[in-house]
């Protein structure tokens, strides 16, 4: 029911409203052919219908995305075709080569930093500059940045925070990527102006910095 609101206008008949849980009798193995027989004449009697379905082709699949992005359906999008042994092509030619490069990474620590640097390191990046707030990995930090060296990629720690990284001493860099990001998950209702303030400046004014 997802707590709606039932209308007050019903009870102006002195009709009284009672809520059965028949649940439970589902784990009765006696109930069975009970429940069977109800869902029987349901669906005969169009009193139960099966959520509506939307079928679009695997060659289509661009619009099934759009249509359920919209969020206005009900039922469900099915797929069609995808045993046809369809091959779809992904293009992974690249405008530029990181091979021998330097690259800084702010919020490299990060889940997505560390992604970032593996990615540079296995298309033969020679370093990686990786800027966090602390400077000392966790257990799963200091795994990712083994396999980033393994592929023969220096792995450089720096701490500082992104809005006063134009203190610190960097190496000349080819490139720098900027992921740093602060999580104050909460309802825009319930926001306050320091959460918000410092999660748009670590992105806003990380960028200037």
């Amino acid at each position: 029911m997802q707590n709606t609101g039932i209308g007050q206008a019903l009870l102006e008949s002195n009709i009284s409203l009672h809520v059965i849980d028949l649940l439970p009798l589902l784990s009765d193995v006696k109930f069975k052919p009970l429940w069977d027989e109800m869902l029987r004449n349901g669906f005969a009697k169009n009193e139960i219908v099966p959520l509506p379905i939307r079928e679009f082709d695997v060659l289509d699949i661009v619009s099934a995305f759009r249509f359920m992005s919209q969020g206005k359906h009900i039922g469900k999008i099915v797929i069609e075709g995808l045993n046809k042994n369809i091959e779809f092509p992904v293009n992974l030619k690249r405008s530029s080569s990181v091979h021998g490069q330097t690259h800084i990474i702010i919020g490299g620590l990060g889940g997505l930093g560390l992604s970032i640097a593996s990615r540079l390191a296995a298309d033969g990046c020679k370093e990686v500059v990786l800027v966090g707030r602390r400077s000392t990995p966790n257990g799963y930090q200091k795994n990712q940045i083994a396999v980033i060296e393994s592929a023969g990629c220096r792995v450089r720690i720096v701490e500082s925070d992104v809005h006063a990284i134009s203190n610190v001493t960097l190496p000349q860099p080819d490139m720098i990527w900027h992921a740093a990001t602060v999580y104050r998950d909460v309802f825009l209702a319930e926001m306050t102006k320091e959460a918000w303030d410092l999660v748009v400046k670590t992105k806003v004014e990380g960028t200037l910095n």
